[in-house]
């Protein structure tokens, strides 16, 4: 149940100020450790690191990516999948900027767990081939990096997503709201809203049944539809007039945040600008698919099998001293 869950306890924010505030700490707690570490960068220095904007466009820019990643594969992935695949997105760059973690692999790490907490069973052979022609480089990254995104997710895997609600809120209406002959018309819109709010903050904010009431609300007004008594009189009937305004208050702040927040695609020159800065400055001691990824792990495989020689050349020695005391009697 969504009330009991990890989604309301650490993922379900009260204000988009605090939202906005978490992803500006996490840009600062990025930008100071790098500078710790070189010592000519000064940590105010924006035109070197990315900023909170840029980051808000460049999580975007991914996210369209990995809605098209999703709509095209084969065999078609369950809408479940998808939403919480976007979900694990915007919690990982809720606390943690795009140069701690390039999102270019991590929006593929997304949907591969997603895929597995959905129980949509496809194997990694085949989401491989769907992703490059260089299978073995991207099977070995997407499972290295893993994880590292369950670690950032705080082990917090289950999602709640808004479209099961939905289907709930549709069985409802024909069964006890018959004045309404043909909820179904309204399927789409609904879908095409809720779709539409994984790109913004609400799904930060609200419950998933306060989303997937505001997408019917919103359905019915495209078709022309009025279901305003079937809130009133059937969904919300004995609740105090209290509960009936706030869920009203509740809508209507969904759809405003809808209305204004920018759903267009970033432009490529945009993208491109960002990915450039990008380059200078995020970790790519953390991108599995870099250089420098592969000379820490040559370094540390080199580290451990040096420990193990002096460790055997210690254990060998030792042995050696216990014979030489044992001919000694």
């Amino acid at each position: 149940m969504f009330h009991n869950s990890t989604q309301r306890k650490f993922w379900t924010f009260e204000t988009e100020e605090e939202i906005d505030k978490l992803r500006e700490n996490s840009n600062a707690a990025y930008r100071q450790k790098f500078c710790a570490r070189n010592k000519n960068v000064s940590v105010d220095d924006d035109n070197f690191f990315i900023t909170t904007n840029e980051h808000r466009v460049f999580v975007r820019h991914y996210e369209e990516e990995l809605k098209e990643f999703c709509w095209k594969f084969k065999p078609p992935m369950p809408l479940s999948a998808i939403g919480t695949a976007w979900a694990y997105m915007r919690r990982l760059y809720l606390r943690r900027s795009v140069m701690h973690y390039h999102p270019k692999l991590m929006y593929l790490v997304c949907i591969w767990l997603a895929c597995k907490t959905e129980e949509f069973n496809i194997s990694m052979e085949q989401y491989a081939q769907s992703i490059s022609d260089d299978n073995e480089v991207i099977k070995d990254a997407i499972l290295t990096i893993e994880l590292v995104l369950i670690q950032e997710l705080n082990f917090h895997l289950t999602v709640h997503n808004p479209f099961r609600p939905l289907e709930g809120f549709f069985i409802d209406l024909k069964t006890r709201f018959p004045p309404f002959s043909n909820p179904d018309q309204l399927r789409e819109h609904a879908k095409d809203f809720l779709i539409r709010s994984l790109s913004t903050d609400v799904t930060l904010l609200f419950t998933p049944s306060q989303l997937s009431l505001a997408a019917l609300l919103s359905a019915a007004s495209k078709c022309s539809k009025n279901i305003d008594r079937y809130v009133t009189d059937t969904l919300l009937k004995g609740q105090p007039q209290k509960v009936l305004r706030e869920t009203i208050q509740r809508i209507k702040k969904i759809r405003t945040i809808l209305k204004s927040a920018n759903t267009e695609k970033p432009s490529q020159e945009e993208i491109r600008r960002i990915e450039l800065k990008l380059e200078r400055c995020y970790d790519k001691s953390k991108d599995p698919t870099s250089q420098e990824y592969t000379k820490i792990q040559n370094m540390l495989e080199a580290e451990k099998h040096e420990r193990h020689a002096k460790k055997r050349k210690l254990e060998i020695e030792k042995r050696q001293k216990i014979e030489s005391d044992l001919l000694r009697f």
